[in-house]
This record gives structure tokens, C-alpha cells and sequence, in this order.
């Protein structure tokens, strides 16, 4: 025996509540079973109220068509029927917050549990005769009925029947009188509690038994030798998982083996992160094969305490958890514990809960689904997995709902419903946060006959609310407009509105703009294409504010097909072409302004009508512009001139109606080309004098120099400039 060495019991703070807590739980969403439509006569007597019911949805679209046209029906109506949710009568049930955070009552629709299933607490021991435990005590039949005093079945372990104390070496796995008394008898409560017996609270699973043993003292530590012990005894024995609210920082040999044991054995091992608030799995969480299970609060949000790292496989409830307790002098008591311990039971019970809704499953691919349906909580960000929070935090409702297969051919389905629904791409699924390991090969005989519709990114419940799945996250699509920005109507998928229920729900979809988590690029979103937007000018120059950009996965992003880069000009279906200014659109009334700007026709995009009318009006272009200030320019060949004085703006027959004021961000940008003035030259060296809109050619420097002009007052100009005036008469 390594006597130097101690397992430690997760439990942190234990507070006593005798009494109820009054606790609203939120509204689960209901398990589907079929589709009803209603219809009335003409005559509105209740008696020619008429029911039709739909294992179809397809089905019951098509009849409430028909029905809606038919003018004997006065009224007609369809959707999905009442049902019951599975909420126990335990009376303490309304101190449970958890268990309705992690869908358990959508889930008791499905499966209570199964009582073959097995669960071994290696652990302080357990109160077996408490009220909520002493129906639900695995016992070892060959010994209980076997001769006393004799090892009956060959383990080792005489008169074993309920289980073995690895501390006192003995048959009574009791707590005991310490410091950290009650711990198992609070673990196997969350797990396996006695329910809707009306009394006590509620387990995860309602059927599954409870394997006592004790192998930490009462002062909540334990040798490594007895806690392998224990771990081989619940492997040898059976025990289906095989919960372990122990942790230690030392990777002790023995342990590693009797986990090796158990797994080689079919066990599912489910263990404590650790309750330092730090980073570092404990072991033996931190095996490979081995659940790591850290803790959430109400909110989500990983709890201060618990332990964190790479190895971190899910979250569960652990802060404030109303749960069965053993005290010295106390009977049937209950208690609110918090840590990693308490949320370890949490995902022993959806484990079996699995295996009881699917018995062949091995434990590997167990382990796999615990991971690949958890929920993707807010604090995950828009990752599939973090140091922080791992996959997610558990849904037992999502863990049991979502099932993918495959058959002989390479095509993945989703079942729903009865259906097989197959998942269009890779990018769909990982939109739905799944991992490609959960994916069961069948045989073609056992796929559902019935196929669904096809599952695409956009999905829909029996509402009218769309949303857009990403990384197993939800995103309500606002509105039709901005629907169509990303997508087509025929790629929404209709599913199950308990499936619908899975995805956690964040905020909503209500902008043009996208970034991925990881990258810098940002895109406008038109007519189900991204346009990447290449720098800061132009997002101003499209009106856009930094807070109007979503935040997408880089999956979601990436399935997004991309287009041109975003630029100044734009177009819809029609032949007008506009100039993007500080969110406003500008007529470019003809082929000669849309020169003088210095345009190409390259760089014009196209985009739906739909996005090109929704962008604020402004002026007509023309080729003067100002900015904030007083100065005036006219603009050639994409190069702006000042006109310095009202003299040469009307030497130069300019319209005073024609300047347009835009933004300095975009004035600034226009290359500066020579001010105008009265007096220009051209590339040929010649002078003109610029009058009434015209220019007249000086012939020669006496003419200049008789007319009293100055030098200093020419501006060489291009020639396409000064052409654009006409000849007027020649100054001799």
C-alpha cells in the first residue's frame, strides 16, 4: 500500500437545506410524435370538427393545402399536438435547477433508463438505506444468496453482496463519520436517485443500480491501491460506468493500469476535473480514456473552481447542486453540494441513459457521444472545443435525440422522426456541431426507410422562424430581406422541433457584414456570396459600422461562396451605375462623368436590387466636388482641380447647381492634380486664355505681355482637360 500518497475527494462547499427551494423552470421543448390537422364545416357545428393525424409532414403540408382551398372547409388549422413532458413527482424536484438546464425532462420522453445498467461509485461509500437510494443498491446476487462467511463467487471478496469497503477491507461500504462524510451519498443521488416516488429528488437515470464502493476515509482521501482495487472490482463485476469524484495531481501507476483494466473490459470511466480553479486536469481524468468532466454554474459559465486544460472533455452542473447527503445522526437527509465532484454524476447518468435508449453501443462510442452532443454553450465561443470548456456543457436531450448513421454508401444521415435525413455537405455538418465519430455504420436494412428532407445550414421548426446553425449553435435569421442575403428558400430545412430544441440559441443574424472567429477578413453577404471587403475606405465609403459585423465560425464562413471584392461602384439588375459615399449611392449620370472620375468598368459589381435599394439615395454625380471645407474642385481623368476664386470658376462656365459636397474620406483620396486658373498651357507649349467657357490661344509673348498677364498665373494642364472647352478667338 502507497501510504504517502492520497486520492482526494472533489466536493468543495456543502451547505445544508432541509427545506424546499422554489426554483421556475423553463419550457422544454416537446418530443414529436406526429402532426395534426384540424378542419371545420361550413356550418361551424362543433360536431363537424374533423382531426387527421400525420406521421408525415410532408404529408400534412400537402392535405392542409388542399383543405385551405376546398370551400366546404370554414376552417382548417395544423401543427403539432400537446404531449406530456416526463417531470417526476419527487418533491424536492423544484430544487434541481440543473436538471432542466440540461434538457432532462425533453429527455425522460425518450428513455428513464435502464435498471440492467450498472453505475459504480468509487467513492467515501453511500448511504444505502437512505430513502432515495436503498431501491436503486446493486447487489451481488450469487453472494447474497450464497453460504455466509464464504467467497461464493471466486472474486476475492467474501460475503460481497452489496458491494466492498476497500478501506475497512470489509462488506459494509457505509459512509463513515469525517470531515468530508456524505460525499459518495451526494454523487449517487445526482446520478441514480430514487424517481418520481415522491419523495426526494430526482436521479438522471430513473432505473439504473448503484454499485457501492468505498475506497476514500471519511477525511476524503484515499490510497491509489484501493482506489485500483476498486475500479477492477466495478470493471469485473460489470458495472457499465464507473463514476470517480477522486482526483489526484499524480499519475499513479496502479490507477493508470485498473483504468486501462476497466476500459479494455467495455467500462465507461467518468472522472473529476479538479476544484483548484487552475490549469491541469487532475488524474485520472486526465487519461485519454477517461470523461473529464469539469463544472458550470446556471449561467454557463465554467465554474471558478474548477480545473481546465486540454484534456477537458465536457462541463456538467456543479454549483449549487440539491442532491442526497449522509450525515452522522441524520437520516434521509439532503444537502447543496457544489464542484467537479457533483458534476461527474451528471454525466454517469447520461451515460446510461445512452446505453439504456441504445444497448449495443460500445463504450467508446459512448464516450464519443457524451462529447459530440454537447451543448455549445455562449462561453465557447465559436469554437468546437476549448481548454476552458471542453465540447460544451451536456445535453441529455441532444445526446439522445441525435443519432448519424451511414449504410453501405458514403452518404451521412441525420435521423429525425423516424426519417433518415441526409447531411448535404461537410460544412452542414459541422454546422451542427457533431463530431465525424459519432457516425454509426449500418447495414442498409436497418437505415429508416423514409427519407427527409435534406439537412442544409438554414433550419426551421414547425414556426416560422429560421435560424442558422453554426458549430451546433442557432442564430434566428431576422428577417426575409436578410435571409436572402445568405441563402435560398428551398435550402431551409423543416425539423423536429425537439431536435430544433438542441441547438443553443445565440444571438440573432440581422446584419450584412461577416467576419470568421479566426480571421481578419470582413465580407458583405449578398444573394449567397461573400464579397470581401479589402480595406477601411471602402467600409467607409460604404456607410458600415465596425458593431454591424456578425461573427461567424470559420466553417460557416467558408461554406459561404466567394466573390468579387467589394469596391465604390455598384449595380443591381438595371443599367445605372452608383458611386458608394459614406453609406449613400450616387447616380453617375453618364459615360463622361463616370470618365472623369478616372472609372473603370472593372471595378462596377453587381449586386441583388434588393441590397442596391436598401442603400440611401444621394445626389446625381457630376464632376465638381467639395468637401467639408469651402474649396471647389473639378475633377478629370480622376484627379480633382481646385478653382481657388469665384474668377475662374466662372471663366470656366461652370454650373454652381452641378458641385456635390462628399466626404473628406473620399475627397482626400482623389489624387490633386494642378489648380485651374484663367491662364493654361498645354503638352504643345501653347497658352490659352480662359474666357466665357472657351479658350483662346495667346500666338504669341508679345500678345501675353501686352495683355498685362503674368507668368506666374499659367498652369500646365493636361490636354484633355483644357480640350474639353472649345476654341474660341485667337488673342494676336
Amino acid at each position: 500500500m502507497c501510504k504517502n500518497f492520497r486520492f482526494y475527494l472533489f466536493a468543495g462547499l456543502v451547505l445544508f437545506f432541509l427545506s424546499n427551494f422554489l426554483f421556475i423552470l423553463p419550457a422544454q421543448s416537446e418530443e414529436q410524435k406526429d402532426f395534426l390537422i384540424m378542419y371545420q364545416s361550413v356550418d361551424g357545428a362543433r360536431k363537424n370538427v374533423h382531426k387527421i393525424h400525420f406521421a408525415s409532414e410532408s404529408a400534412a403540408k400537402a392535405r392542409f393545402k388542399k383543405l385551405k382551398s376546398d370551400p366546404a372547409v370554414s376552417q382548417v388549422e395544423f401543427g403539432e399536438p400537446f404531449r406530456t413532458l416526463s417531470i417526476p413527482n419527487d418533491s424536492y424536484y423544484s430544487n434541481q435547477w440543473a436538471l432542466s438546464k440540461i434538457s432532462a425532462p425533453a429527455a425522460w420522453d425518450i428513455t428513464t433508463g435502464s435498471a440492467s445498467n450498472v453505475i459504480a461509485f468509487v467513492d467515501s461509500g453511500i448511504d444505502y438505506t437512505h430513502q432515495d437510494l436503498d431501491g436503486k443498491i446493486w447487489e451481488n446476487s450469487t453472494e447474497k444468496n450464497g453460504v455466509a462467511g464464504v467467497d461464493d463467487d471466486g472474486n476475492g471478496y467474501v460475503d460481497d453482496w452489496r458491494g466492498w469497503d476497500f478501506v475497512g477491507n470489509d462488506n459494509d461500504p457505509k459512509e463513515e463519520a469525517g470531515s468530508e462524510a456524505g460525499h459518495g451519498t451526494a454523487t449517487a443521488g445526482i446520478a441514480a436517485a430514487e424517481t418520481n416516488n415522491g419523495v426526494g429528488i430526482a436521479g438522471i437515470d430513473w432505473q439504473a443500480k448503484i454499485m457501492v464502493l468505498r475506497a476514500m476515509n471519511p477525511q476524503g482521501e484515499g490510497d491509489p491501491d484501493n482506489v485500483a482495487l476498486a475500479i477492477r472490482y466495478a470493471a469485473d463485476k460489470g458495472a457499465k460506468i464507473i463514476n470517480l469524484s477522486i482526483g489526484s495531481p499524480t499519475d499513479w501507476s496502479a490507477v493508470r493500469n485498473a483504468v486501462d483494466y476497466a476500459y479494455n473490459k467495455g467500462s465507461l470511466l467518468v472522472a473529476a476535473a479538479g476544484n483548484d480553479g487552475a490549469y491541469g486536469i487532475s488524474y485520472p481524468a486526465k487519461y485519454s480514456n477517461v470523461v473529464a468532466v469539469g463544472s458550470s454554474n446556471s449561467s454557463d459559465q465554467r465554474s471558478s473552481f474548477s480545473n481546465y486544460g486540454p484534456e477537458l472533455d465536457v462541463l456538467a452542473p456543479g454549483e449549487n447542486i440539491y442532491t442526497t447527503y449522509w450525515a452522522q445522526g441524520y437520516s434521509n437527509s439532503y444537502a447543496v453540494v457544489s464542484g467537479t465532484s457533483a458534476s461527474v454524476p451528471f454525466v454517469s447518468g447520461l451515460a446510461s441513459l445512452i446505453w439504456a435508449d441504445e444497448p449495443t453501443l460500445s463504450s467508446v462510442q459512448v464516450f464519443t457521444k457524451i462529447r459530440g452532443t454537447a451543448e455549445k454553450i455562449s462561453s465557447l465561443g465559436l469554437n468546437s472545443k476549448t481548454d476552458q470548456c471542453g465540447y460544451g456543457r451536456i445535453n441529455l436531450l441532444r445526446a439522445l435525440k441525435i443519432k448519424l448513421v451511414k449504410g453501405s454508401g458514403p452518404w451521412v444521415y441525420l435521423l429525425d422522426s423516424g426519417q433518415k435525413r441526409w447531411i448535404t455537405s461537410p460544412y452542414v455538418f459541422n454546422s451542427l456541431g457533431l463530431l465525424w465519430e459519432d457516425i454509426w455504420t449500418k447495414s442498409d436494412s436497418e437505415l429508416p426507410s423514409v427519407t427527409g428532407q435534406p439537412i442544409y445550414s438554414f433550419v426551421k421548426g414547425s414556426g416560422s422562424s429560421v435560424y442558422l446553425l453554426d458549430l451546433g449553435k442557432k442564430r434566428h435569421i431576422v428577417s426575409p430581406f436578410i435571409f436572402e442575403r445568405y441563402g435560398r428558400w428551398d435550402q431551409i430545412t423543416t425539423i423536429s422541433n425537439d431536435l430544433l430544441a438542441t441547438f443553443s440559441e445565440v444571438d440573432a443574424l440581422s446584419w450584412l457584414l461577416v467576419k470568421s472567429s479566426s480571421r481578419s477578413e470582413v465580407y458583405l453577404v449578398d444573394s449567397g456570396t461573400k464579397h470581401h471587403i479589402p480595406d477601411p475606405f471602402h467600409f467607409q465609403l460604404w456607410g458600415f459600422r465596425w458593431g454591424d459585423i456578425a461573427t461567424l465560425s470559420d466553417n460557416a464562413i467558408d461554406q459561404i461562396p466567394t466573390g468579387a471584392n467589394v469596391t465604390f461602384l455598384v449595380k443591381g439588375s438595371g443599367s445605372a451605375v452608383y458611386f458608394m459615399d459614406s453609406g449613400y449611392k450616387h447616380w453617375i449620370i453618364n459615360p463622361s462623368v463616370f470618365s472623369d472620375w478616372g472609372f473603370r468598368w472593372d471595378q462596377i459589381r453587381t449586386y441583388s436590387d434588393d441590397l442596391v435599394n436598401t442603400i440611401w439615395t444621394g445626389a446625381p454625380m457630376t464632376s465638381l466636388l467639395k468637401g467639408s471645407g469651402s474649396a471647389v474642385y473639378l475633377i478629370e481623368n480622376g484627379y480633382k482641380h481646385w478653382l481657388p476664386n469665384p474668377d475662374v470658376f466662372n471663366r470656366w462656365r461652370l454650373n454652381g447647381t452641378d458641385i456635390r459636397p462628399y466626404s473628406d474620406l473620399l475627397v482626400n483620396a482623389v489624387y490633386t492634380g494642378t489648380p485651374l486658373s484663367h491662364l493654361v498651357k498645354a503638352s504643345n507649349g501653347r497658352v490659352y486664355l480662359v474666357e466665357n467657357g472657351k479658350r483662346r490661344w495667346i500666338t504669341s509673348p508679345r500678345a501675353f505681355q501686352n495683355r498685362g498677364y503674368k507668368w506666374s498665373d499659367v498652369r500646365t494642364l493636361p490636354d484633355s482637360l483644357i480640350n474639353r472647352l472649345p476654341e474660341g478667338q485667337r488673342i494676336r
